[in-house]
Order: structure tokens, then sequence, then C-alpha cells
């Protein structure tokens, strides 16, 4: 029958009590500034989400903002950088069974240091479970794929003589979790491209471990390396000097990488669990 069929699903229920029908609520504003007689840099932002996670699905909307100004006064130079990011989105991931997901992805985003006026991305896609979904908490390996689009409103006329310009794009995605009593680990390897032009693609790698030594005591290992061949958004006007050594605008690359490593403590109640794991990346 019905109720049977969305038990093994993995369909949740909220209880009455729940005033906020499973909505989480995040709001934070933050700044600092620093310098000394030659140097400043004042710095503002703020984040907002709204999440609700329930077992036939899951929502999340959000936003960002983010602005920099770095002020310099040394031998008679001066200059000033400013370099401003916000952006908002709309993520929608649905039950389908108990091995497939739906989701529909959507980002606006403002970026002076990707040369970006204005960018609309939307995106549907499908998930696929190898393991069961009940066995999430343990094991993970799913395939997914994205198709959609992006358009792109620029600040500075790019490399390839753009100011604005509509790219279909496409994605595919494998990730691994796993879950033992010595600790966890993850794997990932996705593939962004467009599909007008395929080799203008990116391509990442992830890894994630996290070994327990002792109880809640853990080392933590996390890493990516980026294959980069998709910078549409450069502009056609070099960078300066200075804008390359303080990071202010994005310049052509081929690759990115990130690691890092650390202890962790964990404690507290043994009852805490993940309700849905479904589009665990983007969501």
């Amino acid at each position: 029958n019905d109720s049977l069929e969305l038990n093994e699903m993995g369909v949740g229920s909220n209880p009455a009590e729940d005033p906020f029908n499973a909505w989480v609520f995040n709001f934070s504003v933050n700044g600092y500034s620093n310098g000394q007689d030659t140097y400043r840099s004042t710095s503002m932002g703020s984040n907002f989400s709204a999440n609700q996670n329930k077992e036939t699905h899951k929502i999340r909307i959000g936003s960002y903002y983010n602005n920099n100004i770095q002020r310099y006064n040394y031998m008679g130079f001066k200059d000033k950088f400013s370099r401003e990011t916000y952006s908002g989105y709309f993520a929608y991931a649905k039950t389908i069974t108990p091995h497939w997901s739906f989701g529909t992805f959507h980002d606006y985003s403002h970026s002076d240091y990707e040369n970006i006026e204005n960018s609309f991305s939307h995106n549907v896609a499908f998930e696929y479970n190898i393991f069961d979904f009940k066995e999430s908490q343990t094991k993970q390996l799913t395939f997914s794929t994205y198709l959609g689009s992006q358009y792109n409103h620029y600040q500075d006329t790019t490399i390839y003589l753009k100011t604005k310009e509509w790219r279909p794009s496409g994605q595919f995605n494998i990730n691994g979790s796993f879950n033992q009593t010595w600790g966890s680990f993850g794997i990932g390897i996705n593939t962004e491209f467009f599909l007008d032009n395929v080799k203008q693609n990116t391509t990442n790698i992830n890894l994630e471990l996290n070994a327990r030594i002792y109880k809640g005591l853990s080392v933590n290992f996390y890493g990516y390396y980026s294959l980069i061949r998709n910078q549409i958004y450069l502009p056609k006007q070099n960078a300066s000097l200075n804008e390359v050594l303080l990071q202010q605008q994005a310049v052509a690359t081929n690759y990115s990488y990130y690691y890092s490593i650390g202890l962790s403590y964990r404690f507290g109640s043994i009852f805490n669990n993940v309700v849905n794991t479904r589009f665990t990346n983007e969501l």
C-alpha cells in the first residue's frame, strides 16, 4: 500500500508540536579592520541561510555578502583596492526511490575578483546511489548528472571578446563516503563543462579522511586538486602586478589545490543522526 511504499522510501514525519516545520534559520554579520602606518584593511560581510531537512525532501535558501577594502600609502605611492562579492541560491532535492533523487539548483552571484557583474545559473539533476539510502549513514556511492545553463554579464570585456553571454552547461559527479568504526573516508570526482564546447571544463578531485585515535579524538585530512580549463570570465586587459600580488583579480591558471590537516575532538549526544543525505555535496 501507499504508506508501506513511503516508509520504504524513507519518508519521515514532522511532529505537530514543531512550530518551525523543520526549518532552521541562520543569520550572521561580521567585520574587521587592521592596519599600520602604510596599510589599512577593512572587511564586512553577512550570511543568511534557511534550511528544511526532511526524509522526503531538502530545501536550502541562502545569501552571502562580503566587501574588502585595502588602502596603501608608502613612499608617495597611494592606492585603494575594493573587492566585493555577493551571491544567493535556492536548492531543492526530492526523494524519488530508495536509490534515486531529483534536484533543482538556482544561483546568482556578483564577483569583482572574477570580473562578474551578474551571473545566473539554473540546473536540474538526477542522483543515483548504488546503496539503499537507508544505509547512507554508513556507506554511499553516488552518481549524479546535471543539465542547465549559465548567463554571465561581465564588468570588462573578456579574453573571448564577450561582455555578456549565455552558455548551456553540464556536470557529472562521482562521490563516495564510508563510515567505519575507525572513522570515515570520502572521495569525489566532479567535472563541470560547457555543452557547446566540452574542452572548456574543470575537474575536481576531493579527498577527506577522519581517523579516530582515541574515543572522540580524531586526526582529519582534507584536500582537493582542480584542473581548470573554463576561465571564460577573465578580462581581456591583463591584471596589474599589484592586483596579482594582492589577489584582487583572477588570473589564468591550469590548476589549483588546497589541503589541510588537523585534530578534532567530538563529544555529546549519541542519538544525533543524519536524516537525509541526498545531494550531500550540493546541500
